[in-house]
């Protein structure tokens, strides 16, 4: 009887091994949005509170190192940009990042409706 229960269990694994390989070749694929740098000046300068409906406002926070040689201090910079779509301030977000990558930088999108 010892014997079924596990031919039976292999037989259930193999099973759920196959109808999980049919569904995850049936997933439909999508292709990888790239990422692009931009200026950091894209967009348009706002504040949430006095941008217009209908935009995405990008926030970004970093630090990068002070510009004179004499001086070893990290320095915090904060930004707000205004953008038409997601994708926009997405990559402006990546060209930030990019741009200030000393410690934790944070940024994040967020849609005015």
């Amino acid at each position: 009887m010892k014997l079924s229960m596990t031919a039976g269990t292999t037989a259930f694994r193999a099973a759920l091994a196959a109808a999980f390989a049919l569904s995850v070749t049936a997933l439909p694929v999508t292709q990888a949005s790239a990422r692009t740098l931009t200026s950091i000046k894209a967009g348009e300068r706002c504040s949430w509170p006095y941008a217009p409906a209908g935009v995405y406002v990008g926030h970004f926070l970093g630090y990068e190192e002070s510009k004179f040689v004499s001086d070893d201090s990290i320095r915090q910079f904060t930004t707000q940009r205004c953008f038409r779509s997601a994708k926009d301030c997405d990559n402006w977000l990546y060209t930030m990042q990019s741009a200030y990558p000393i410690a934790g930088s944070q940024g994040r999108c967020r849609y005015k409706g």
